[in-house]
């Protein structure tokens, strides 16, 4: 690897947007003239513990000057990135931005730490309007959510929830998956199973994905035929996935959300030159379409 070089850690590439994210990151340090090595934890926080230790154990000219990652858990990141600033490397966190940050450059001043993210409770609250616009005299609601040790999954909630309020639309059932369509498939069918004749159709699912979204949909489409069709409305909206789900029709609608690798190693790239970059970056997200556009749904 040619110094200067930037690690970015992600988490499964099994999923488009993790994918997605790679390409960016590899388009933006090519622009730069940086190399870049991306990694996969497929989900394991060890594996990625691990891996980021090993970067920082190279000797100094063989290590990364940045580490761009996307945690795969919470527990015990805090501790590896005090080790990361120590070795010299920057850390670039990216979709979170937890407490543990400030203090780090509290007692880093000088160091590269940062966060590139989106704004989780914003994304809840866009959902909530395209819900909003779909349900106009209220329904019961599938949320289908991401795992609760990220705090995106817990952001975009209280964002929904809070935008919801006083709308008549109620979230009538919660289920937890993995951000993978398989792992919403596998959840919703589970569900349905349980529950029985007593399971009641929700007019709406709102997925904190596109490719949850897409599952949930599959399982009802399985399980309950009779139910007909349920629309649903995801997160991410890559233009060869959500986008196109939605003018096929697959779903109702989704958030457009550019990947934060890309700004986050043109964040590095900055850092390097020496100039000062923002300790946060919030990446943009819009609704597509936008909420005004929609047509309330068929009541059933």
């Amino acid at each position: 690897m040619k110094s200067p070089w930037i690690l970015v850690s992600l988490l499964s590439e099994k999923q488009e947007f993790q994918k997605q994210e790679a390409d960016d990151a590899r388009a933006a340090a090519a622009r730069a003239g940086l190399g870049v090595e991306v990694v996969f934890a497929e989900n394991d926080p060890a594996t990625q513990i691990r891996s980021l230790s090993e970067a920082i154990g190279r000797p100094k000219e063989q290590r990364p000057r940045a580490i761009v990652v996307e945690t795969a858990g919470s527990a015990g990141f805090e501790r590896v990135s005090r080790s990361v600033v120590e070795a010299g490397v920057g850390w670039v966190l990216v979709s979170a931005n937890p407490p543990y940050l400030q203090s780090l450059r509290g007692e880093f001043p000088g160091a590269l730490v940062a966060a590139v993210a989106h704004d989780g409770h914003e994304i809840g609250r866009m959902q909530a309007g395209l819900a909003r616009s779909l349900l106009p005299s209220g329904g019961r609601v599938l949320s289908v959510e991401g795992p609760s040790m990220f705090s995106a999954s817990l952001h975009r909630r209280r964002g929904l929830e809070d935008a919801l309020a006083g709308s008549g639309i109620e979230i009538a059932k919660t289920i937890g998956a993995d951000w993978s369509l398989a792992g919403a498939e596998r959840g919703v069918t589970s569900w349905l199973g349980l529950a029985g004749k007593s399971a009641v159709r929700p007019a709406l699912i709102v997925a904190q994905n596109d490719e949850m979204a897409v599952g949930a949909v599959r399982a009802i489409q399985a399980a309950r035929p009779e139910w007909g069709a349920v629309p649903a409305i995801g997160v991410d909206g890559l233009a060869s996935g959500g986008q196109r789900w939605v003018r096929e029709g697959i779903l109702a609608a989704t958030i457009v959300c550019a990947t934060p690798t890309g700004a986050a190693v043109e964040l590095v790239a900055s850092a390097l030159a020496g100039k000062q970059v923002p300790p946060v970056t919030v990446v943009p997200v819009r609704p597509y379409p936008p909420p005004e556009q929609l047509a309330p749904l068929p009541k059933k």
